[in-house]
């Protein structure tokens, strides 16, 4: 498929598919993709789908059912040239493991989490790791609900080099009262002028 650059399910009757790890994975002139079926898929993993998608400029979700997922791991590891994403409509209630998600996603600027709500998330390592053009990150309102970060895996390198940052809001709604590993997170902001952590529950942390 290294030949694919677009791809429309809006006439696919995707209602069978549960698990979709690496589902495009290393199309790498992929550009655009519409996962607006006409009946919508409803997997529980997502892992890798996009991972190395090198030219992914856009991905519209439309029906796309994500509520049953519980692995983003790498979604969209190494899309180099990704601007738009609808996170909106990203249902993260079974969400538990996120790590890499848009890690390497150099051209990604904003990443508009807000209404994302989650109570059993444990993966957050390196989810922003790399994205040198990210300017501002808002976290879930709900925030709490982006779950306790399981000591296995925790947070480390979150926001690792993310150099363009200057702005993490709702971060005071994170609730790191499990954490173990913390190292790297904020490792290579230097744009990143103004921190407050003193909501953060570090009572667990390792390292």
């Amino acid at each position: 498929l290294d030949h694919l650059k677009e791809i429309d399910f809006s006439n696919v009757d995707m209602s069978e598919v549960k698990n979709a790890v690496s589902l495009f994975e290393k199309c790498t002139n992929l550009k655009r993709v519409s996962l607006n079926a006409k009946v919508p898929a409803q997997p529980t993993n997502l892992t890798q789908a996009f991972s190395c998608c090198y030219t992914l400029e856009s991905v519209t979700l439309g029906n796309f059912d994500t509520s049953q997922v519980e692995y983003f791991t790498s979604f969209f590891y190494d899309c180099y040239n990704l601007q738009s994403f609808e996170f909106n409509k990203v249902d993260i209630s079974s969400a538990k493991y996120m790590g890499n998600m848009f890690q390497e996603c150099y051209r990604l600027r904003v990443a508009d989490l807000s209404s994302w709500k989650s109570d059993s998330v444990m993966d957050i390592s390196s989810m922003f790791s790399l994205c040198s053009s990210l300017t501002k990150v808002i976290l879930p309102e709900q925030g709490i609900h982006i779950g306790k970060v399981d000591s296995a895996y925790g947070s480390s390198a979150t926001f690792y080099k993310c150099t363009s940052l200057t702005s993490i809001e709702n971060l005071n709604r994170l609730d790191t009262s499990q954490v173990e590993y913390m190292d790297g997170m904020f490792y290579g902001c230097k744009n990143l002028t103004a921190l407050d952590l003193s909501s953060f529950d570090t009572s667990n942390v390792k390292k």
